[in-house]
């Protein structure tokens, strides 16, 4: 690929909305709630699955006698009991309860190996007391095709609703007491895409001093994660929702650490998009100034890519 440069940095991606349409599977896939039968452990993927369980989309099998059970048209079915932490999986994503650490730890899965799942994000409570352990897990629904989980945390009447379908995306709800959750994901820069103009781009960098920097509400938000294969998308409806971005990280080594979602009431949605190249970025030297250059990045699949040139002082 050639590209005309007069500037220092070039940061090239796909226009997000093709790039929606390249990753979202076309085929369907069963939503799977798990019950780990043990606690989560405290870091990494759940490697041993001995003691796994699925939970049955229909409680009436937990009854002497399902049959009739279910026949009773005023009786739903009881209400299910974790033994150990949750889990939801589908093809493309694992979702990770830990009661103790009061983590929701969401995994990009690479084929059948859930092994070889990689962590995109974990999300955890920011209200009253910034963290902390959840105090119970609920079923609001388990269908096969959509696995909906409330999450209770041990601050007084602070709750979230996490929702699962059979893609890779997830909604992220804070409810009750609870005005907002922490995304704990490292980012090297973050994206409000400009679908007209140019996008409007964070790079760590370039607030030394500062801790949180604030995004417009534009409905969107793309963080590019190390490696140039992963980009983490959030968007939300219109409101007044407002997502403030935690900084971190010595002198040469900044980077964005979380995003703080204030709901507003309503939801965010979450999804990874991953793939070998889906984002790169290049630093141009001063001999390559007015000149074709060839880059040795190659687009990874068809799409409208677009590039954006950083001059740094």
């Amino acid at each position: 690929m050639k590209l005309n440069l007069n500037s220092s940095r070039s940061i090239l991606r796909p226009a997000l909305g093709l790039a929606l349409i390249c990753f979202v599977p076309l085929a369907a896939f069963a939503t799977t709630l798990w019950d780990l039968g043990v606690p989560a452990p405290t870091n990494g993927v759940p490697s041993d699955r001995s003691a796994w369980k699925a939970v049955p989309t229909e409680l009436f099998a937990f009854e002497a006698n399902p049959g009739k059970a279910s026949s009773d048209p005023g009786y739903s079915g009881r209400e299910y009991y974790f033994t150990g932490d949750a889990a939801v999986e589908n093809q493309g994503l694992l979702a990770v309860f830990s009661k103790t650490r009061g983590t929701v730890s969401l995994y990009a899965k690479s084929g059948t190996d859930a092994k070889a799942a990689r962590l995109i994000a974990e999300a955890v409570p920011l209200g009253i007391k910034q963290g902390g352990p959840m105090s119970r897990v609920s079923i609001v629904r388990n269908a096969g095709d959509e696995v909906v989980l409330e999450v209770t945390y041990a601050s007084a009447g602070e709750s979230a609703q996490f929702s699962f379908a059979r893609n890779e995306i997830v909604e992220l709800k804070p409810t009750g007491k609870l005005k907002s959750l922490r995304v704990l994901s490292a980012l090297d820069y973050g994206v409000v895409p400009g679908f007209l103009g140019d996008d409007l781009i964070y790079d760590p960098a370039a607030f030394p001093e500062s801790k949180t920097v604030a995004v417009p509400s534009e409905n969107i938000f793309v963080g590019l994660q190390a490696g140039g294969d992963r980009m983490l998308v959030v968007t939300w409806p219109k409101g007044h929702q407002q997502i403030q971005l935690g900084l971190g990280g010595a002198e040469g080594k900044r980077r964005i650490e979380s995003l703080d979602l204030q709901g507003d009431g309503q939801s965010f949605y979450l999804a990874s998009l991953t793939a070998p190249g889906i984002w790169h970025r290049e630093t141009m030297k001063a001999g390559f100034l007015e000149k074709d250059v060839t880059l040795d990045w190659k687009r990874p699949f068809p799409a409208k890519w677009k590039t954006q040139l950083s001059e740094y002082v």
